[in-house]
């Protein structure tokens, strides 16, 4: 519970013969709480062996809480493996929920995996229903003080808040977790506020303050801790993340695409296959903002089978207007091929793009020649452009800019590429052309 999983990991190393002997039912949440280290480590085959010898105690002494954590933790590494629906049934079970009925009348043993259940009703956007839970459920956990749960929890609130249109109240939610998180000493909760504010920023179109507070969260020594474990709020939640999402929507999206392979290859080394359909999402807007609409769909039509079978919805939505089109465009390319035979996955397409509301519907998802060379250049290049078309030589940029001259002449080569031209002169007077400058 004071997120040091580190220390409680070598507490476990005592051996379970000195931590079992009391009674029953300590035994029990003495076991649930070694396979929650375990998880949190890594170590997802222990985590479970001592999940099913909690289960095989729980017949011989039963007990509901016990119950609750062994299902909540499974679906836990469910979620983060990708296997979402199960995830979803698990934590149905371990709240004691049905499908058509919530009794909120026994809540307190059960904030726990409330919270974890209201995530995935989140997920499958029945924002309703969410919003419902996580007002039992939210204060329990944030009285509890559990660092993750206070996370899932928190964040979820700030985004059905920005989803209703209230972003005072959205900002407000994650002010109020930062602030918990210094009360209870709990840096990683503060640092992932910052996180969530980032992405909140990018949301708004406000990219220049979306940098600022990824920079205030970038406490390297904590996000190396995060990267080392499977912290369940951070896994779509950590530094590398956060950076290559600025990077994709607002920054060099080109030069993103290295790194993104680099995370994809890793997170499916880890086996941590709900990150990679995040972060290969980032993969087929970054194609798109290059012009590389083909790539994007080869992307898309990658990820989509297991997002339908899974049934992702607001892991598009989340990421706002440039997932949304991108999706668009697959579901354009998808249904001019004629693949329409499964009923099952057109419907799973359409609810989501139905998800992000009204305004894609009415959104070009092939842009004019002037918007393609305008997303095609990065920051960098636009202003070299926009000095260039001033007047100023190589090294006056280099000093204005603080590179070196080299460091010109690349964006000066890359600008020519991209706008097709042959000399300083021809690329200006396209860019003045397509209004760029």
């Amino acid at each position: 519970m004071m997120d040091r999983y580190e220390d409680a990991s070598k507490l476990e190393r005592t051996g379970e013969r000195e931590l079992s002997g009391y009674a029953p039912f300590a035994d029990i949440v003495s076991i649930n709480s070694r396979a929650n280290v375990f998880s949190v480590m890594g170590n997802y085959d222990q985590a479970r062996q001592l999940l099913d010898g909690a289960r095989d105690a729980q017949f011989s002494h039963s007990s509901s809480f016990n119950s609750m954590y062994s299902e909540a933790l499974e679906g836990l590494i469910d979620l983060q493996e990708g296997r979402q629906k199960q995830a979803a049934a698990r934590f149905r079970l371990a709240v004691g929920a049905t499908s058509s009925t919530y009794d909120f009348s026994h809540t307190s043993g059960n904030a726990w995996a409330g919270v974890l259940h209201a995530n995935t009703v989140y997920e499958a956007n029945n924002l309703e229903l969410a919003a419902r839970l996580l007002h039992v459920y939210g204060p329990l956990v944030r009285e509890a003080g559990l660092p993750d749960h206070m996370l899932i929890s928190d964040i979820m609130l700030s985004r059905l808040a920005f989803n209703c249109g209230d972003v005072d109240r959205a900002f407000q939610a994650l002010t109020e977790l930062e602030h918990m998180g210094r009360i209870r000493k709990l840096p990683r909760v503060v640092a992932t506020a910052r996180l969530e504010r980032s992405r909140l920023f990018l949301a708004q179109g406000r990219p220049d303050a979306a940098k600022q507070e990824l920079d205030r969260a970038g406490n390297e020594q904590l996000w190396r801790r995060v990267r080392k474990h499977r912290m369940p709020a951070n896994d779509l939640q950590y530094m590398e993340m956060a950076r290559l999402r600025w990077e994709v929507l607002a920054g060099d999206a080109q030069g993103a695409l290295s790194p993104l392979e680099m995370e994809i290859a890793e997170a499916q080394d880890s086996s941590l296959y709900r990150r990679v359909l995040k972060l290969k999402l980032f993969k087929a807007i970054a194609w798109y903002r290059c012009n590389r609409f083909e790539d994007s769909i080869a992307v898309m039509a990658d990820i989509m089978p297991t997002c339908c079978a899974e049934g992702y919805v607001r892991l598009f939505v989340d990421e706002g207007a440039a997932a949304g089109i991108v999706l668009k465009l697959y579901h354009q390319t998808f249904r001019e091929a004629g693949h329409q035979s499964d009923p099952v996955f057109v419907s799973y397409l359409e609810s989501v793009i139905e998800a992000f509301g009204s305004a894609l519907l009415s959104t070009a998802v092939l842009p004019e020649a002037g918007e393609l060379i305008l997303n095609a250049l990065t920051r960098k290049e636009t202003r070299v452009l926009q000095l260039l078309s001033e007047g100023y030589s190589n090294s006056a940029m280099s000093e204005k800019l603080f590179v070196s001259d080299s460091t010109v002449r690349t964006h000066l080569r890359n600008i020519n590429s991209k706008l097709n031209a042959s000399s300083r002169t021809q690329a200006v007077a396209i860019a003045r052309r397509y209004g760029l400058i």
